[in-house]
C-alpha cells in the first residue's frame, strides 16, 4: 500500500493531468460553436470548414505512431509538456489566423499537441496506481475529460458573445500554457518507490518497436475495435465537433440555409 504522501501526490498529479485532458476535449469540439464566425471572417466554403475541422483528427491519429516510442524513451512528463507547448502555440495561432492556411497550420499543431495526452497519462497512472486501481482511475480521467466537451458548448458560446471568438481562443491558449507549466513542474513519471512491485518472473518482456507493431497489427481484436471506433467516433465527432452546432445567418437547425 502507498503511504499517505504518495497517495496525496498521485492525486495532485491526477488533477494537473485532468486539466490538460479537459483542454484536449475542448479543442476537439469547440469549432462547432465558432464555425459561423470563422466561416465569415476567413470566407470559408463548407468544404474548407470541414477540412479545417477534420485535419486535427487526421494529424492526431498519425501522431500516435511516433509518440508511443517517445513516451517509452523520454517519459510521459516530458512528452506531455512538449506537446502542451505545441498545443498552446497552435491555440494562440488559431486565435490570430487571418487565412485558411494559417488556421490549418494551427489545427495541425493542436492535433499533434493533444495526441499524446491520454496514452501518456495512462502510462503515468500505471506507475502510480495498482492494477486494481488503474481501471477505475483511468475511467475517472475520461469522465473528467468530458468537462471539456461541456465547456466547448454554452460556456464557450457565452465567452464568444462577450469577448469574440479570437479573444476566447487566445485566453484558452494562455490557459493551455499555464496548465503545461503545471504538468512539467508537478507531474512525475513514477514514484520513488513502486506502488506494487511485480515479481521478476512475471515481468513483461520489452518488445522492439517493429515486433510491437507486428503484434498489434496481427491482432484480430485490434482490427475489430479499430473499425468500430473509426465509423462510430468519426460520425460522432463530425456531428458534435462541427455540423451539430447552431450556425448563424438564418439557419433553423444544425445546418444554416446557405449550406443547403
Amino acid at each position: 500500500m502507498p503511504d499517505q504522501q504518495t497517495r496525496r501526490q498521485r492525486w495532485i498529479i491526477f488533477a494537473v493531468l485532468a486539466l490538460m485532458y479537459i483542454l484536449v476535449y475542448f479543442y476537439r469540439v469547440s469549432l462547432a460553436v465558432v464555425a459561423g464566425d470563422i466561416s465569415r471572417e476567413l470566407s470559408l466554403t463548407p468544404q474548407q470548414l470541414g477540412s479545417l475541422s477534420g485535419i486535427l483528427f487526421y494529424v492526431y491519429a498519425v501522431a500516435q505512431i511516433p509518440l508511443g516510442p517517445m513516451i517509452d524513451r523520454l517519459g510521459s512528463r516530458l512528452v506531455i509538456s512538449g506537446c502542451g507547448v505545441l498545443t498552446a502555440i497552435g491555440g494562440i495561432l488559431f486565435s490570430q489566423a487571418e487565412t485558411l492556411s494559417t488556421a490549418m497550420a494551427a489545427r495541425v499543431l493542436i492535433g499533434i499537441g493533444t495526441a499524446s495526452v491520454l496514452m501518456a497519462t495512462f502510462t503515468i497512472f500505471s506507475h502510480w496506481f495498482s492494477k486494481q486501481e488503474f481501471g477505475r482511475v483511468s475511467g475517472f480521467m475520461v469522465a473528467v475529460g468530458n468537462l471539456g466537451n461541456l465547456s466547448a458548448t454554452a460556456p464557450l458560446a457565452l465567452a464568444v458573445a462577450a469577448f469574440g471568438w479570437r479573444n476566447s481562443f487566445l485566453i484558452i491558449g494562455i490557459g493551455q500554457t499555464l496548465v503545461t507549466m503545471l504538468v512539467y513542474t508537478m507531474a512525475k513519471d513514477r514514484p520513488a518507490k513502486a506502488v506494487s512491485a511485480e515479481p521478476a518472473s512475471t515481468a513483461t518482456q520489452s518488445l522492439g518497436l517493429v515486433a510491437a507493431w507486428r503484434r498489434i497489427f496481427s491482432s484480430r481484436d485490434f482490427w475489430l475495435l479499430g473499425i468500430i471506433s473509426f465509423f462510430w467516433y468519426g460520425n460522432y465527432l463530425a456531428l458534435q465537433g462541427l455540423w451539430g452546432g447552431a450556425l448563424p445567418d438564418g439557419g433553423d437547425g444544425a445546418f444554416p440555409c446557405r449550406y443547403r
